[in-house]
């Protein structure tokens, strides 16, 4: 004798998670923290810069320390940089949209990138 095979009907059937509706950011398919507020990007940059600059003192780089000039920052590490502030703002970044000047200062990478 053959086994039964119960067929369920399309009431029966529930969406997999992904296909369920969210708050994402269509154009990205990102859900944006809202818990992470201005002070939280600041220090999450800030303690970024200190960890590649063991020799800073503590509470630096200052908001508006020019990060290039004093070299708390090299040429490759922007790169890296810019990867971690797309993690941080959970979106992609186009390059196109870059202009000199926006890693500058954390002042200036916040303006940039997250207000």
């Amino acid at each position: 004798m053959a086994d039964r095979v119960a067929l369920s009907t399309d009431d029966d059937l529930d969406p997999a998670p992904a296909a369920r509706p969210s708050a994402a950011d269509p154009a990205t398919g990102t859900v944006p923290d809202p818990d992470v507020t201005e002070p939280d990007v600041r220090e999450a940059l800030r303690s970024w810069i200190a960890e590649r600059n063991p020799e800073l003192p503590p509470g630096e780089p200052a908001d508006d320390t020019r990060l290039i000039e004093l070299r708390y920052l090299t040429s490759l590490q922007v790169a890296d940089l810019l990867l971690f502030v797309e993690e941080l703002r959970q979106e992609p970044i186009d390059p196109a949209s870059l202009r000199p000047g926006v890693f500058r200062s954390i002042d200036a990478i916040h303006a940039a990138f997250f207000s």
